[in-house]
């Protein structure tokens, strides 16, 4: 029983834990190793004004974020968002999203100060709605096109610290307490 123990102090020491980063192993499932940027985790609401201004349209509503290491690199969302094309005088030409979704963050190497993932085992919750309405007042469901999005987009951020991130080259999100 003692040299048991002995074995496993032994390859305990034997382990660098000075690392800046949360290693996280994978399910036994996976032979992955998990790597999430520490300031990433907790709830961040993304600033709703600011992500109107980097589309260049109308943006209403609220999405909250969230970044946990467990399970492996999770991600879970929830938004309510309105986004209204320009000019202004077609407001009725808008695509509404609302619902939420979970995603495990696959990191992508870095370039120069931008920090880089994708979201893969992506699942959209069941109350997801995406339509897009048009200016007579038919709309049209863009889950399908929306989930696509959600798939092959590179998400990026920079300028992380315990308060903000500047996520997607200009959108500020602020962390919630």
């Amino acid at each position: 029983m003692y040299i048991f123990r002995l074995i496993i102090v032994l390859a305990l020491l034997s382990f660098d834990l000075s690392s800046n980063k949360y290693v996280i192993l994978a399910p036994k499932t996976s032979t992955e190793v998990a790597d999430i940027d520490p300031c990433l985790l907790g709830t961040w609401r993304v600033d709703i004004p600011s992500m109107s201004i980097a589309l260049d349209r109308p943006v209403s509503g609220s999405i909250l974020v969230t970044f946990e290491t467990s399970p492996v690199n999770e991600i879970t969302a929830s938004f309510d968002v309105t986004i209204t094309r320009r000019p202004p005088q077609s407001a009725t030409k808008r695509r509404v999203h609302s619902g939420s979704l979970s995603a495990t963050m696959e990191i992508i190497d870095p370039d120069n100060h931008l920090k880089k993932f994708k979201l893969i085992r992506l699942e959209l919750g069941e109350e997801n709605s995406h339509k897009r309405y048009k200016a007579d007042g038919d709309w049209v469901d863009i889950e399908n096109s929306t989930e696509e999005f959600f798939r092959n987009t590179t998400f990026v951020y920079s300028d992380c610290s315990a308060s903000m991130l500047i996520g997607m080259y200009a959108i500020k999100l602020n962390k919630e307490p």
